[in-house]
């Protein structure tokens, strides 16, 4: 397990980010509801909590970090298919 202190600045920055975004992917899924942008929310949150916590537990950070890049690109993907609707009218 890396201890908070073996964490470089830069490092506890992007978790607290990634914590944070988390819990607001979680609350908005929430207040959706069960419709494909509501699930969306969840499994955004789902993904930056189960990232940070791979990255403090030390579990393959190399590989955490070069999934984080495409997991969260998608997700700005994702919400731009879901929302193209609404963009549109």
């Amino acid at each position: 397990m890396i201890h908070e202190a073996e964490l470089r600045p830069l490092q506890l920055f992007g978790i607290v980010l990634a914590i944070t975004s988390g819990v607001i992917h979680f609350y908005l899924g929430y207040v959706i509801g069960l419709t494909p942008l509501g699930v969306s929310f969840i499994f955004a949150g789902t993904g930056f909590l189960a990232g940070s916590t791979a990255i403090v537990t030390g579990f393959r950070p190399r590989i955490v970090y070069l999934m984080g890049i495409p997991f969260t690109a998608g997700q700005i993907v994702l919400w731009w298919v879901l929302n193209r609707v609404t963009f549109s009218s």
